[in-house]
C-alpha cells in the first residue's frame, strides 16, 4: 500500500511510477484518497505523488525507490523415500530455487494405496535437501513443500508420495 500525508485544500492526488532510470512516468492513481493498493511487477521502481486543488497540480514529492524482488519459486524435483532402518525414516529430497531460507513441509498420512486426505503442517526446516524426519510405518505419506525467506513465501510445490512399508 502506498500512502502519503494529506495536503490542506487538496481536491485530489496523482501517484505516478516508472522503472528506475526511465524517463516516462506511468499514472497509477488519480483520486481523492491519500493511499492506494498497487502491486508493481518485479523490478526497481520510482514513485512520486502530487496534490491538486482548484488552482491545478502542485509540485511532485521527491521520488522514492522501491525494489520488488522476483517471486520466490517453489521447490522442484520433490521426492519422498522411506528407510525403516533409520530413526529419521522419511527423507524428502528437493531442489530449491532463489533465496530460500526455510522449507515448510505439509503432509497427509493415509492407508497405503489411498489418495491424499487432509494435509497438516509437519514442520519448518532449513532449506537443505534432504529433509529427514520421522514417519509412520505401513502408511502412505503425501507431501508438498513451501519455500520461505524473510520477505516471501512460494506457491506450494508439486505433491510427492511414498509408501512407508
Amino acid at each position: 500500500m502506498f500512502s502519503w500525508d494529506s495536503v490542506l485544500n487538496a481536491t485530489s492526488y496523482q501517484l505516478l511510477y516508472r522503472e528506475l532510470g526511465n524517463v516516462g512516468w506511468i499514472n497509477v492513481y488519480e483520486g481523492t484518497d491519500n493511499f492506494v493498493v498497487f502491486s508493481p511487477a518485479a523490478g526497481t521502481w520510482e514513485f512520486t505523488v502530487r496534490a491538486r486543488n482548484a488552482g491545478g497540480y502542485g509540485d511532485y514529492a521527491p521520488a522514492i525507490v522501491v525494489n520488488v524482488p522476483e517471486p520466490l519459486s517453489p521447490p522442484t524435483n520433490v521426492s519422498v523415500t522411506w528407510n525403516p532402518m533409520s530413526s529419521t525414516r522419511t527423507s524428502i529430497n528437493f531442489t530449491e530455487h532463489g533465496p530460500t531460507d526455510t522449507i515448510d513441509v505439509w503432509q497427509s498420512l493415509v492407508a497405503v494405496g489411498d489418495p491424499a486426505g487432509t494435509y497438516s503442517f509437519a514442520g519448518n526446516f532449513p532449506a537443505i535437501s534432504p529433509i529427514r524426519m520421522g514417519g509412520v510405518p505401513n502408511q502412505r505419506i503425501y507431501v508438498y513443500l513451501i519455500a520461505k525467506n524473510s520477505t516471501q513465501e512460494s506457491e506450494p510445490s508439486s505433491i510427492a508420495y511414498c509408501d512407508n512399508v
